[in-house]
């Protein structure tokens, strides 16, 4: 059931919220929010109104990607979306800490989906970087560098520089 969530949440938020979400909190018992998240992550869907219902737990999320074996990329991905996609639902300090929490293989799989989503993102990519990839890499991406393995930045810059007309000269790389 996990892996139509999305659409249960959809048709019947009350009784997804009440038999459903409780099986993704990994405080209430891990074992079970591992299958479950597994579930999920099989085919991840999300929109404003599932996060909200999960939000803690879909942060949390975060600090046990290594507990989601094969499916730990796609986690990083969704979370990549829900930044770019649903940032009035997240606040600045929600999303610092949660990448802060990523280990770097997952802010490597995070960076490509941001380099996916401005990639695909056609006439509006400059819009899109603006607004949306610009704000997540200055006031959200970790910038320790113990998080840094030069994955991210070789996916921004592989995905930016052959586009580098498309941006503003203040934005363009040699």
């Amino acid at each position: 059931m996990a892996a139509h969530l999305r659409s249960l949440h959809s048709a019947d938020p009350n009784w997804t919220a009440r038999y459903l979400l409780p099986g993704f909190d990994w405080r209430i018992n891990p074992t079970e929010a591992q299958g479950a998240w597994e579930g999920y992550l099989w085919v991840p869907r999300i929109n404003a109104e599932l996060l909200n219902a999960f939000k803690a737990q879909f942060l949390e999320t975060a600090r046990q990607y290594n507990s989601l074996g094969k499916h730990d990329k796609q986690y990083a991905s969704v979370l990549a979306v829900a930044a770019l996609e649903l940032r009035d639902n997240l606040s600045t300090d929600e999303l610092r800490q949660t990448f802060n929490a990523l280990p770097k293989e997952g802010l490597a799989e995070a960076a490509k989906m941001v380099a996916r989503s401005l990639g695909s993102a056609g006439g509006r990519r400059t819009d899109y970087w603006t607004h949306r990839v610009k704000p997540l890499i200055e006031t959200i991406w970790p910038k320790s560098h113990d998080k840094r393995t030069g994955n991210e930045s070789a996916t921004f810059y592989g995905v930016m520089r052959p586009r580098r007309s498309t941006f503003p000269r203040s934005l363009q790389l040699a």
